[in-house]
């Protein structure tokens, strides 16, 4: 059996955080995928993780910039010095566009357990860290604790409203 790429693990890594992003957030694992070319290509949607078929009737829009992150054994960060978690979120923040204004940066380091999941949206839960980068506030999440909990109960329905449809 050959060796797996640097490539091939991460595009296996952003095909599983688009699962589980796409359940939590949609109810339907196949909604979310990995973006062809990885964002290089622009489409109607920028980021790692993208829509890949129409959206439910309930959502008449796609507020999300979500990166995918994964590896990075020489970069594990600690409380004193999260400067790789800097570096993607500064690079997130000038790439994100306007029309996707709520930034998940999901990553999972070489041999620690968990996903964490930087948000530049407060969501109703617990936040273990908030980051200063370049002026704005990211709260930082445990992935696997928030998908337990319903979408909706956690996202500030203000937040969300431009892109739901009235019921």
């Amino acid at each position: 059996m050959s060796k797996k790429t640097s490539k091939q693990k991460g595009n296996r890594y952003e095909n599983k955080i688009a699962r589980i992003l796409s359940k939590w957030i949609y109810g339907d694992p196949t909604i979310l995928g990995k973006t062809r070319g990885s964002g290089s290509i622009k489409y109607a949607w920028r980021g790692d993780i993208c829509p890949q078929k129409d959206l439910p009737e309930l959502w008449k829009g796609y507020p999300f910039y979500i990166e995918a992150k994964h590896g990075y054994k020489h970069r594990v960060p600690t409380l004193y010095n999260f400067s790789i978690i800097q570096e993607w979120l500064t690079k997130a923040i000038h790439d994100q566009p306007e029309n996707q204004p709520i930034l998940f940066l999901v990553c999972k380091f070489h041999r620690q357990r968990g996903h964490l999941l930087f948000s530049n949206t407060y969501l109703n839960f617990e936040c273990n860290i908030a980051l200063n980068i370049n002026s704005k506030l990211f709260y930082l999440y445990k992935l696997e604790e928030l998908i337990i909990y319903n979408f909706f109960s956690i996202m500030d329905p203000e937040v969300i409203k431009p892109w739901i449809s009235e019921v």
